[in-house]
């Protein structure tokens, strides 16, 4: 997986940095300075290996996320559809 650092304006005009993965989904909140976005980017990514979360496509849309294992197959925008539905 990769990050990237990008800029980013807040609801107030204020500018800061956001990550964000390959597919352009935020990873996190938006940082107010480049080290903290940095630094978020260098802490995420150790957690990331440490935990064995692995890219894997969603059963629904195919979509890449990042899934805990074997038990957690579809994505959060997915699984956020079939809670609202009723069928999970």
């Amino acid at each position: 997986m990769n990050l990237h650092i990008m800029t980013h304006t807040f609801p107030s005009g204020n500018r800061g940095y956001k990550v964000v993965d390959d597919n352009g989904n935020m990873i996190g909140s938006p940082k107010g300075c480049r080290d903290d976005a940095v630094t978020f980017c260098e802490v995420y990514l150790k957690r990331q290996a440490e935990s064995g979360l692995k890219s894997r496509p969603c059963i629904t849309c195919r979509t890449p996320f990042e899934s805990e294992g074997i038990h957690n197959r579809m994505c959060p925008r997915c699984r956020s559809r079939a809670n609202d539905a009723g069928m999970i």
